[in-house]
């Protein structure tokens, strides 16, 4: 829900590159952990995830992403986190 001035108080950006089942149940954690932290709050978030070229599966982190983008290719960590700016 954005504010009437439609801004954003937090941007997540989680860049991604073929995330083993460990890193990605802590990810998931950590973005639920996240959630119902903010929710009562009242802070408005959007949580990015950039998909490095994957060919392991992301789809949970995809499913959660307000904003989700797939890469052709693995640009790296530094291209991934600048795209989310964008």
């Amino acid at each position: 829900m954005l504010k009437k001035n439609n801004l954003i108080d937090l941007s997540i950006i989680i860049p991604v590159y073929n995330i083993s089942e460990e890193l990605l149940l802590l990810t998931k954690n950590a973005i639920d952990s996240l959630a119902e932290s903010i929710y009562p709050s009242g802070i408005t978030k959007e949580l990015i995830i950039i998909d490095n070229a994957s060919i392991l599966g992301v789809d949970y982190l995809a499913e959660k992403a307000d904003i989700y983008i797939r890469n052709n290719k693995n640009l790296g960590y530094a291209a991934a986190v600048n795209q989310g700016f964008l």
